[in-house]
């Protein structure tokens, strides 16, 4: 049974860590690699159609946009749920070491 709150808070950050895991990128860097991944085959797309971009700057900001949101918002998610499941544990250790 941890009895300092620094081994609580080990404990209870390992016991998250094996139903809800921290994700292994960063939120704002996977929604800029989305943003990329989804921008430039875009602006590929307008160059070999020869489209004019400016005719397209609204869609194609949307689109943008979009590519960077999902994965930021997926990934965001998944961390706070590590956060809850982190602080639930910790409060069920807390709660053990007090009956």
């Amino acid at each position: 049974m941890p009895r300092t709150p620094a081994e609580m808070q080990s404990t209870a950050h390992e016991r998250a860590t094996r139903y809800a895991p921290r994700p292994k990128w960063n939120p704002v860097h996977a929604g800029i690699a989305g943003a990329a991944i989804v921008g430039f085959p875009l602006a590929a797309f307008l160059g070999l159609a020869r489209l004019d971009p400016d005719d397209f700057s609204l869609p194609v900001a949307i689109v943008i946009c979009a590519g960077f949101v999902a994965p930021y918002a997926y990934l965001k998610h998944q961390e706070r749920a590590h956060y809850r499941a982190w602080f639930r544990e910790y409060e069920a250790l807390k709660a053990e070491g007090h009956e």
